[in-house]
C-alpha cells in the first residue's frame, strides 16, 4: 500500500468526503419521498370534508413539508461543502445498507395501513420500535418508554389542543 494512503490527514478527509456524499444522497432521497407524501399521499389518503381552517390532513402535510425542507437544506449544504473539501485521489462513497433502506421503506407502508386498523397511537407505538431497533441506537427500555409516550403525547396534543380528529381504529368504540 502507497505510504500516502496511511497518511492520517488523506484518510480523514476521504471520510470526510465519504460523509458528504452519503448526507448529499439522504437529502435528495428525503426531499423527494417526503415531497411526494405531502403532495401525493397526504392528499390521497386524508379526506377532508371542508377545505377552510385547519383539517386532517394539514398537520401531516406541514410534518412532511417540513422534513422536505429539512431534507432540501441537507442536500445543498452537503454539495456545497463537497464543492469546498479538497479532493483525493477519487470521491468514494459510502455503501447504502440497502437492507436497512428497504425495511425502513416496508416500515413507512406498512405504518399507513396499521393507522386504519389500529389507530394511530397503537401504530405509531409499534412504528417507533421497529425504526429504533432499525437505526439501532436506543437501548430497549429507553425505546419501549419513548415509544408509548410520544403517541400519546402527541395524540393528546392534536386532539385536544388542536382539535384535529386522529384515527382510532380498534379503539374507536371505546372513545
Amino acid at each position: 500500500m502507497a505510504a500516502w494512503r496511511r497518511d492520517p490527514i488523506v484518510r480523514q478527509a476521504r471520510h470526510a468526503m465519504r460523509i458528504i456524499h452519503k448526507d448529499l444522497l439522504l437529502g435528495i432521497l428525503f426531499t423527494v419521498l417526503f415531497s411526494l407524501c405531502a403532495f401525493v399521499f397526504v392528499p390521497f389518503a386524508v379526506e377532508v370534508m371542508d377545505p377552510q381552517g385547519v383539517t386532517p390532513a394539514t398537520w401531516p402535510k406541514f410534518v412532511s413539508l417540513f422534513i422536505a425542507v429539512m431534507a432540501l437544506i441537507l442536500a445543498v449544504t452537503s454539495y456545497a461543502a463537497s464543492q469546498k473539501a479538497p479532493q483525493t485521489e477519487r470521491p468514494s462513497t459510502e455503501k447504502i445498507d440497502w437492507v436497512k433502506l428497504g425495511l425502513t421503506i416496508a416500515c413507512l407502508i406498512s405504518f399507513y395501513f396499521l393507522v386504519a386498523w389500529l389507530g394511530i397511537v397503537l401504530a405509531s407505538t409499534i412504528v417507533f420500535v421497529v425504526f429504533s431497533r432499525i437505526c439501532g441506537k436506543i437501548d430497549w427500555r429507553l425505546t419501549l418508554v419513548l415509544a408509548v409516550v410520544i403517541p400519546i403525547v402527541l395524540y393528546f396534543f392534536f386532539t385536544r389542543l388542536a382539535h384535529v380528529p386522529m384515527p382510532l381504529g380498534i379503539f374507536y368504540d371505546l372513545v
